[in-house]
């Protein structure tokens, strides 16, 4: 019996290890999988049990996939996939908070089912559940959806048993049936230069690593691919070819290999490419550097960016006041031409009577003149003569176009521009004693100018002659518009 318990002690012993070194592998190779895409953002992963436990890296690595711009944070916190997230959360609540929106996101818009894991676990550093999330964001992204939106993938290709059909298929001679698969078939380092060297033969000749053993084998695969392919090397050559490597870390390999042989990295770097620069920040160009913080709870070092980013996206990818040639200097044409781009409604046409709905003349009816030609406003007179408006200018989005018309041919609008309404220039002020100043108030003219009157007169007297022809036109003129309780304008015809 003692022997017997020992030996059970010695087997249990035994398989902690082994997990313990298989999860080593796994982080280890996670770890350099998440940094292939988050290191250029300026987002490195150094310990990554000890960074997801906020939830803001998780999120981050999202973006990465997506090819996403990274999210500005505005007031500690950032959008992502249509959660608040908060980007440095210091309670435990808040990275609560973080974890369960991306459970939600996974779970919603990724459609990953992961089973008995919560946030809790995630924030409080199980390891194993880490790695099983981490798992299933890699199965997404490199085996399933992620591998198969940029090329013609066959969707039945989407998992490691599919993968190792298709090494099978590359690299014909590859010693890889159902009983040695991921186990050992990679060790010696044939299968993986078989497969880039058929796939890509400028890359790696294969007779140039047949006489090197198979760890050198497999270093000189890693660095070509890493080179040539732009694929990290996620494992270690010593520890593939000692048999440490587990199937899980060799199926992300194998299958970023694949993705970079059908250029589907190449179709993301692409899509990158295609974003606007002035929309992507690029925190690539973010310094970091350490420093030195006391206290004896807050460590002895702190990481601080030295050039921090802007916190919002611009509003415009192109100044539209800007020239589109070599000088940057504003385009007074394209301004002028953009600021007459208020198109007239086919109801308005000069003559016709509108009701005007907003402003100091709201409810009242006026006679419809032009449109100026820099603003786009319709000029527009009661006449003054008639229901006391003069000559003015309104937006035709606050008018009703009435089905009533004046002839209007007579009158002569020519001196009427934009200009003609705008204020003088005034005179700098001085300051002075308050005696001089009540003299200076009592001497201001106030009202329209003497020219105004005459042209207003002279508009008038076009204008009325047109109304007189018109029986009853001047009392429809003059009359208010108004609704009362039952009233449907939708049904009216004005």
């Amino acid at each position: 019996m003692p022997e017997r318990a020992a030996n059970r002690g010695s087997l249990t012993k035994t398989v902690a290890e082994k997990h313990e070194s298989q999860n080593s592998v796994q982080l280890k190779t996670f770890t350099r999988w998440a940094n292939s895409y988050l290191e250029p953002r300026g987002e490195p992963v150094t310990d990554l049990v000890a960074q997801v436990n906020s939830g803001v890296l998780f999120f981050r690595l999202l973006e990465a996939l997506e090819v996403l711009p990274v999210a500005p944070v505005a007031r500690g916190k950032f959008s992502a996939f249509g959660y608040k997230v908060i980007s440095a959360p210091t309670l435990k609540l808040q990275r609560l908070e973080n974890l369960n929106s991306f459970l939600l996101v996974l779970a919603g818009q990724k459609s990953l089912s992961l089973v008995n894991i919560g946030a809790e676990d995630l924030e409080g550093g199980n390891v194993d559940l880490i790695l099983g999330v981490m798992w299933a964001i890699i199965q997404h992204y490199e085996l399933g959806l992620g591998a198969n939106f940029a090329l013609s993938v066959d969707s039945s290709s989407l998992d490691s048993a599919a993968l190792l059909r298709w090494v099978r298929e590359q690299v014909p001679d590859a010693k890889l049936d159902s009983t040695i698969g991921w186990a050992s078939g990679f060790r010696d380092g044939e299968v993986l230069c078989g497969l880039v060297a058929r796939s890509r033969p400028d890359v790696l000749d294969r007779k140039e690593v047949e006489r090197l053993g198979a760890e050198d084998k497999l270093k000189k695969c890693f660095d070509k691919a890493e080179a040539e392919l732009d694929v990290p090397q996620l494992l270690d050559a010593h520890e593939l070819a000692s048999g440490s490597v587990d199937q899980i870390s060799l199926v992300t390999y194998v299958a970023k290999v694949r993705n970079a042989l059908l250029d589907t990295g190449l179709a993301a770097r692409k899509r990158a490419e295609a974003i606007p620069r002035s929309l992507v920040r690029i925190p690539t160009s973010m310094k970091r550097s350490m420093k030195t913080v006391g206290g004896a709870k807050n460590g002895s070092t702190r990481t601080i960016v030295v050039n921090a980013e802007a916190k919002f996206y611009p509003a415009d990818d192109v100044d539209p006041l800007r020239s589109t040639g070599k000088t940057g200097r504003r385009d007074l044409a394209r301004e002028a031409k953009s600021a007459n781009s208020a198109k007239l409604r086919k109801s308005i046409t000069p003559g016709t009577v509108l009701i005007l709905l907003a402003g100091r003349f709201r409810g009242r009816r006026v006679v419809f003149l032009k449109q100026m030609r820099s603003t786009g406003l319709l000029l527009v007179s009661g006449p003054y003569g008639i229901n006391g408006i003069p000559l003015r200018r309104v937006n035709q989005a606050y008018c009703i176009a009435t089905s009533t018309t004046v002839d209007v041919s007579g009158v002569d609008t020519k001196k009427f521009t934009d200009e003609y309404f705008g204020k003088g220039k005034q005179p700098k002020r001085v300051k002075k004693d308050g005696d001089a100043m009540m003299d200076d108030a009592a001497k201001a003219p106030t009202g329209p100018s003497d020219e105004r009157k005459k042209d207003q007169a002279a508009v008038d007297a076009s204008l009325l002659k047109a109304v007189k022809k018109v029986p009853m036109m001047d009392k429809y003129l003059k009359a208010r518009f108004s609704l009362s309780k039952g009233d449907k304008p939708h049904q009216m015809l004005f």
